[in-house]
């Protein structure tokens, strides 16, 4: 069955694909190798977060100073947990020379923010190979975020050093989130908050999504998936 597009109001049309950045080595080596090849976009990714904080003062109270000062609350946490992703966020602060804080913010808007900005959320589903046409499996997701972000999208073809090769969408300044890897695990990804009654993994939510990625299909992997 052929399928029609149907136009969205108020929607930008792309006639090129998102840009492809290919990565490889460690964490912090692919990191600084996407904050040179998208340094503009890490930038502005941190500009429209400026104004979002500034224009949002009413609502928050809060500063990009204070936006900073939050963002380090979950530092110790990710670090404990996931320190290869700190490793790479460092990687790309440098490469597009800015500032680690300032990347840190991104990566912990929604966390830093509780959501206070957005009305909406993101959607992911799945389809499994019983219920497709061509007997595969489908999933699908929508990133409801920042009409200002949308030109900075890019895809991450990547090469971690002693993980899985993986393939994600991301922008900005922010860590690869919804793709698949070598395998065939697929991460997509909705808002996710932490659990301050929680000692286990507190913070930790933005940083597990990319560790999805160096699952592969042993037992002992996809238990360690089961609780990021």
């Amino acid at each position: 069955m052929a399928f029609r597009a149907t136009p969205v109001p108020n929607t930008i049309t792309h006639n090129a694909p998102a840009p492809l950045v290919e990565v490889f080595g460690t964490h912090h080596e692919m990191g600084c190798q996407i904050g040179e090849a998208r340094r503009e976009q890490v930038k502005h990714s941190i500009a429209n977060a400026h104004v979002l904080i500034d224009q949002s003062y009413d609502t928050l109270e809060l500063t990009w100073d204070g936006a900073k000062i939050q963002s380090r609350k979950y530092l110790p946490f990710a670090e404990e947990r996931y320190p290869q992703y700190i490793d790479e966020m460092q990687g790309v602060a440098e490469g597009a020379n800015v500032s680690f804080d300032d990347v840190m913010v991104l990566n912990a808007m929604e966390a830093v923010t509780m959501d206070a900005l957005h009305l909406t959320r993101c959607a992911s589903f799945a389809v499994n190979e019983e219920r497709t046409a061509d007997g595969h499996v489908l999933l699908a997701h929508n990133e409801d975020w920042l009409p200002e972000d949308e030109n900075d999208v890019y895809v991450i073809s990547a090469k971690p050093k002693d993980e899985p090769p993986f393939l994600a969408m991301t922008y900005g300044g922010l860590l690869p989130n919804v793709g698949f890897n070598a395998y065939g695990i697929a991460q997509l990804i909705d808002s996710v908050y932490p659990n301050w009654d929680s000692t286990a993994g507190c913070g930790t939510g933005g940083f597990s999504v990319e560790a999805t990625f160096w699952c592969n299909w042993t037992h002992a992997d996809l238990s360690s998936c089961g609780r990021l």
